[in-house]
This record gives structure tokens, C-alpha cells and sequence, in this order.
């Protein structure tokens, strides 16, 4: 997926997602790594670097210092890059696939429901949820592990938005022992590492069917939940 970093600007409304957790998936374990966080404000555009990262930590392209926070009155471009172009002849099915209505949307609200993931390197976006007063917090996720769940077809298939999803976790997991399944009859994937801790972490958890795609949208794309708690 590309945007022109050359377009006119147009007006869109501001993002209901400000903050997205940029994350890559280790090549050896293939678990997702948080490696940093991408914000946006009125004044544009920050990425910096979580706190604590191993020396030998690989740099994205285009931020190779790690102690430094970026900023940019524009998306940087190995973002901006993952958003498609209202002036694609298929940017409507991509509204279709991530539920958003069919008008063009804030990059952050588009990175929020696709992951920006992209052919070519393991890196995904996540949003990053506020807690209200209460300490009630709302998390969007997409379900990952679909293609590795022997009835991930059977359950997706009977799936409709607002359906209730149980989490449970998963001790026998081989790679991940804190492992989080998604499962509504059966399992048919996983909330996605970074997001373990997280949701673990939330008393009067409930998990609901926010957008469900067929086979056409790729496995990525198949299954989006919301996830709601108190944080305590």
C-alpha cells in the first residue's frame, strides 16, 4: 500500500486513535516485539522509542537513533506508506475490510484496523488505549494466529460483529506460556503478545466481535475484537 506524499492536503477529520504501539514480529520466535510508540496531535506527528530496548536492537528504517524522539508535521514515510490512496481504484473494499464508513479516513484510524502490515517486513501497529476516570478501558485488536487454528474456518464462518469472544489464557502454549486464546465455541486465534500483559491485567474483562472479514481479506485481516476491562 502507498499515499502520495506529493497530494494536495485534503480535510479529514481528526483521529479517534491517537497513539499506536509499532511492533515487529522476532524472526526467530515469531513473536511480536513492542518496539516503540507513533503519536499524533494537532502539531503533527511523533515516534520515539520504548525506554529500555537492547543495545542490540535493529532500528526501523528511516529512525536509526534510539534515545532520540522523531517529529514531523507529516506521517513519516514508513507509515505513511502502509495507508492506502483514496485515489486507489480498491481503497473501498479496504473500507469494506476494516469496517470503516466509505469516505476517506484519518491514516491513524486506517493503521488502527489494518496493523499496516505490509509484504516484505514483520512490522504491525496496534492502538494504544486510554483508560477513562474509572479506570474502564476499551482495546482494539486484531486476532492473530487465525491460519495456525485447525477450526479458525468453522468458527469465522458463524462469527457477526457484536458476538461475544471468550479470552482464555493458554499455560501449555509452546512458544508464549502467558498466551492469550480467543475462542467463541473453540479457539480460532490469539490476542496478539504485546496486548498479553494488558488484557491479563483487566478485571471484568469482556470481549465482543468488532468486524469480521472472509478469505478474500487475507488471514490478517479476518478478525477484529474489542476487548473492554477496568484496569486495577
Amino acid at each position: 500500500m502507498s499515499s502520495s506524499l506529493t497530494a494536495p492536503p485534503r480535510v479529514v477529520a481528526p483521529p479517534r486513535t491517537t497513539r499506536l504501539m509499532v511492533t515487529r514480529q522476532d524472526e526467530r520466535t515469531r513473536r511480536y516485539e513492542r518496539l516503540g510508540v507513533l503519536e499524533c496531535s494537532d502539531e503533527g506527528y511523533t515516534f520515539h522509542y520504548d525506554a529500555g530496548l537492547p543495545a542490540t536492537v535493529r532500528p526501523l528504517v528511516g529512525f536509526d537513533d534510539v534515545s532520540r524522539t522523531y517529529r514531523s508535521r507529516h506521517l513519516f514515510p514508513l507509515f505513511d506508506e502502509r495507508v492506502a490512496s483514496p485515489r486507489r481504484p480498491d481503497y473501498d473494499q479496504w473500507l469494506s475490510w476494516l469496517g470503516l464508513p466509505h469516505v476517506e479516513v484519518h491514516p491513524m484510524e486506517f493503521l488502527a484496523r489494518s496493523g499496516g502490515r505490509r509484504r516484505g517486513d514483520r512490522i504491525e501497529l496496534i492502538p494504544l488505549a486510554e483508560p477513562d476516570a474509572s479506570g474502564a478501558i476499551e482495546q482494539l485488536c486484531l486476532v492473530h494466529g487465525i491460519r495456525h487454528s485447525d477450526r479458525a474456518e468453522e468458527v469465522l464462518r458463524g462469527l457477526r460483529p457484536g458476538d461475544t469472544v471468550e479470552i482464555v489464557p493458554e499455560p501449555a502454549n509452546p512458544v508464549n506460556p502467558l498466551a492469550l486464546q480467543v475462542r467463541r465455541g473453540h479457539a480460532f486465534g490469539y490476542v496478539p503478545d504485546p496486548l498479553v500483559g494488558l488484557v491479563s491485567s483487566l478485571s471484568q474483562r469482556s470481549a465482543v466481535v468488532e468486524h469480521v472479514n472472509g478469505p478474500e481479506a487475507g488471514h490478517h485481516l479476518r478478525c477484529l475484537i474489542r476487548v473492554r476491562g477496568r484496569l486495577t
